[in-house]
């Protein structure tokens, strides 16, 4: 037809093609940008989404697993979140790897958020253990560490003198010995060493660590030696002449038992005890210092929790119930204020000597669960300063990579149903430390609870 010949013709109409080609164009690279931005989109969707199972999908097989099946779902202020955490860490990290100055490992950014989480409770007894912690923690736990096994001073010179081997150390089989100092740990000087000398010997079981003492050795020894059985062989004795070396063993690291009861026979008969913390492998240790205490004719027993942060609950149990008869020792509840546990002592065989229980600002925990047992049940008296207060339990769960998680489950009350939370328990002699006499070794605290003991003693015989 002549009419479109015409329009094809037309200025108008060939200005009008080119923006059409021009559009056409435009086209092409919208379509690219489109596929090329949906890929991207597409990308981060599934990089959130991984995020959100492997963080809040591990949660709930782990409650699965381990607490039960709790419908996390029906938390709908975190729900609502949790489709913006992905890609919100996902650009966080991007910025991380593009301007932040040091390397950063992406392992140590991942614990990071983790930790993160349990840190936003505002919580100090609420963590996050990865998995190296959670190992560690349960060694702990248990009574033991990895290390070499050895028990130490340090000295004003930074060195630190060896003053015994611990059950299953390797120390002593690599050759070292009781007084060798340490001077260096895998060639470095540790007077020089920044940071926890201790943690630097200490490390993965199984690995070896090079520990490097100045020993001193007899070379010339006088004929004339120390003679025990004279009363004056103290100034009969000729001191050996003696020298110093260096000396490098490498130890391989074990798990070690912790020593975590001593014990003394105290003049006039008193026992005393001193129980460091509450580990897997405590009772059996309280119980064979207390055996050994009765076999020396033990009249009365003191007990000391000073600077006891506590521990297992299974532990004090044990321990409570060789020292008092059968009632309730602790009753625990969640936070609805419903008793999951009423734990009692069972044993009906009581401790048959008067006991006096020293405490102070540090005793803590499953420590303040047998002061307030011993206080309520009236089975001895306390002596020293009030408790730190800590009546909240945690709970530790274990994940399936390894890592583990402690939360604050629940309260706990004393016998009488007192909460000591934040507050402690008050002794029945408050004593403070005498600085000036600890500092000529006399105890003030203990003298006390000596006192007090022995006037229970003086009372019983009457």
């Amino acid at each position: 037809m002549k009419f479109d010949n015409e329009m094809e013709d037309s200025k108008e109409y060939k200005e009008a093609m080119e923006q059409a080609q021009t559009t056409a164009h435009g086209g092409d690279r919208y379509y690219t940008g489109f596929v090329t931005g949906l890929a991207l989109a597409g990308l981060i969707a599934l990089i959130a989404f991984l995020v959100y199972v492997i963080v809040f999908g591990g949660i709930r097989r782990l409650q699965r697993n381990n607490v039960g099946d709790v419908n996390i779902e029906q938390n709908k202020e975190i729900n609502s979140s949790m489709r913006d955490i992905g890609i919100k860490i996902e650009y966080l990290a991007g910025i991380i790897q593009t301007y932040y100055l040091n390397e950063m490992e992406t392992d140590d950014i991942i614990e990071g958020i983790y930790k993160g989480i349990f840190e936003s409770l505002g919580d100090p007894y609420s963590e996050y253990y990865t998995a190296k912690e959670y190992k560690e923690m349960m060694n702990s736990s248990n009574g033991q560490f990895v290390g070499i096994g050895v028990s130490i001073i340090e000295e004003e010179s930074g060195y630190m003198r060896i003053t015994g081997f611990l059950q299953g150390n390797k120390a002593e089989e690599a050759g070292l010995k009781v007084g060798d100092l340490i001077v260096k740990v895998d060639g470095e000087d540790i007077a020089n060493i920044e940071g926890d000398v201790i943690e630097k010997i200490k490390g993965e079981e199984g690995t070896t660590v090079n520990i490097t003492v100045r020993r001193e050795e007899e070379s010339k020894e006088d004929s004339a030696k120390k003679d025990t059985e004279k009363k004056d062989s103290a100034k009969e004795y000729v001191a050996k002449e003696s020298a110093t070396k260096e000396l490098s063993f490498d130890v391989t690291r074990a798990l070690v038992d912790e020593v975590s009861v001593s014990s003394k026979m105290l003049d006039g008969g008193i026992g005393y005890i001193y129980i460091l913390s509450y580990d897997a492998n405590t009772p059996d240790q309280f119980k064979d210092k207390l055996k050994e205490l009765k076999e020396q004719g033990m009249k009365g027993l003191i007990i000391d929790e000073r600077y006891n942060g506590g521990g297992l609950l299974t532990a004090v149990t044990d321990i409570a119930d060789c020292i008092m008869g059968e009632g309730r020792l602790v009753t625990i509840k969640d936070r609805n204020g419903e008793v999951t546990q009423a734990v009692d002592t069972k044993d009906d065989v009581m401790l048959d000597v008067p006991m006096v229980l020293l405490v102070n600002e540090y005793s803590a925990s499953a420590s303040e669960v047998l002061a307030g047992a011993v206080r309520d049940r009236e089975i001895g008296k306390l002596v020293g300063t009030t408790t730190f207060g800590k009546g909240i339990v945690q709970s530790v769960i274990p994940l399936n990579d390894g890592s583990a998680v402690k939360v604050t489950t629940e309260r706990y009350y004393t016998p009488s149903g007192d909460y000591i939370h934040e507050k402690g328990i008050e002794p029945d002699y408050v004593v403070e430390v005498d600085k000036d006499q600890l500092k000529k070794g006399i105890d003030n605290q203990l003298e006390k609870a000596k006192e007090v003991l022995k006037e229970s003693m003086d009372n019983k015989e009457k």
